[in-house]
């Protein structure tokens, strides 16, 4: 299959967080490339949830997401401190064919992503998924190659767990114990901690400093609402109460971008 780009059922998570039990229950194969934890894992995946930037590299890609004052950074509902993380212990994949129902955007130099909050350095995944939860957003500006009018609320890299090896995100220090799955998911998010009703410029906003850290992009978001393939959340829940799947994150705070060099 190599890289090639193709729809396939996503298989439903079985030791996942209820979340994204309803995010990823049928969700499309986005990009194709190259299973992570310690024994006896042998598949790691990484769920991206909120607002984040992929800068695709040569060697491996940046997740990358603003430093925003309303917004919360957890992983498995741990907090992240600010800085760079490195992930280690798993295979690498090859270069994705980005989908064209990604958000793309063409520039000619990532920069030094200067007001960031969380950046990630990781190795090209085997395979990376969309949530069939969409996003509908409309955009004005021209450095984006592509600007579909919806695309995933959340994308997952799946890797393969190096033999012998216990995969890390350096420097983080609360790395789940492994149980008997084969699979370790590991949720990492950028969100505000509950919906924020009452500032409906919030979303805009945060997009507009996400994209600050590409000086090159010219990019705003005008609108965004959810698309489809999503349950309506319940009323007053918070993203962060895992315990229910219909409780949704605000769709207007899960823009995705991918930035291409």
């Amino acid at each position: 299959m190599g890289n090639e780009i193709s729809r396939r059922k996503f298989v439903e998570s079985v030791g996942a967080i209820s979340t994204f039990a309803f995010l990823y229950p049928a969700g499309r194969l986005l990009a194709k490339s190259g299973a992570f934890s310690a024994p006896p894992a042998q598949e790691l995946v990484l769920h991206f949830r909120g607002l984040w930037a992929f800068v695709v590299g040569k060697n491996g890609i940046t997740a990358v997401t603003a430093r925003i004052g309303e917004h919360s950074y957890h992983a498995n509902e741990r907090h992240l401190d600010e800085g760079v993380y490195s992930l280690s212990g798993v295979k690498t994949g090859g270069k994705p064919h980005l989908s064209s129902e990604m958000l793309i955007c063409k520039v000619s130099d990532a920069g030094d992503l200067k007001g960031r909050y969380l950046q990630m350095e990781l190795p090209f995944p085997k395979s990376i998924e969309g949530s069939p939860c969409m996003v509908q957003a409309k955009f004005s500006g021209s450095a984006c190659h592509t600007q579909p009018v919806q695309f995933p609320i959340a994308h997952a890299f799946h890797y393969e767990v190096e033999p012998s090896a216990s995969p890390q995100l350096k420097p983080w220090q609360n790395w789940p114990q492994m149980g008997s799955s084969p699979v370790m998911e590991i949720q990492i998010k950028a969100e505000p901690p509950c919906p924020a009703k009452n500032n409906p410029k919030h979303p805009y906003d945060a997009f507009n400093k996400l994209m600050q850290l590409f000086p090159t992009v010219n990019l705003t978001m005008d609108q965004v609402s959810l698309a489809k393939g999503c349950p309506t959340p319940k009323s007053g829940s918070c993203p962060g109460a895992d315990v229910d799947p219909d409780n949704l994150s605000n769709p207007e705070n899960c823009v995705q971008v991918w930035v291409q060099p």
